[in-house]
């Protein structure tokens, strides 16, 4: 923690991770009526998780591209509402459909699967009778 916070570029962004992450501890451990927890159970705070893995996997590219265009840390402020908003429309334009597409296939092949163990599992038992 204190190597962390001690290298410039990281220092704020690291002791917002780590006051982000203890209130969300102290917010599992709490009851489930507690202030923060019915905070972390609203809408907004549901989006955000559902989004989690495209905001981890677009920050670092969009850091880059900020820093390459700026030249170094004047548009950085503007990293985190462009995280946000990349991070949840790739949430609804291709993880959502993606994850629909998935389904839809799985189950196709699981009731293919079912539809052609069937016909055996009925000889079988038909002809131990």
């Amino acid at each position: 923690f204190v190597i962390v916070l001690g290298r410039d570029s990281f220092g704020f962004q690291a002791a917002c991770a780590v006051i982000l992450a203890t209130l969300v501890i102290l917010g599992l451990v709490n009851a489930p009526r507690a202030p923060f927890t019915r905070l972390m159970n609203t809408r907004a705070f549901m989006l955000l998780g559902a989004s989690s893995y495209a905001l981890y996997i677009i920050h670092e590219p969009v850091n880059f591209a900020l820093r390459t265009i700026a030249g170094g840390r004047s548009l950085l402020m503007l990293q985190y509402p462009i995280d946000l908003a990349l991070s949840i429309a790739i949430l609804f334009l291709v993880e959502t459909p993606a994850r629909k597409w998935i389904n839809a296939r799985f189950a196709i092949i699981g009731k293919r699967r079912q539809d052609d163990a069937m016909p055996a599992v009925s000889a079988v038992s038909a002809a131990t009778f």
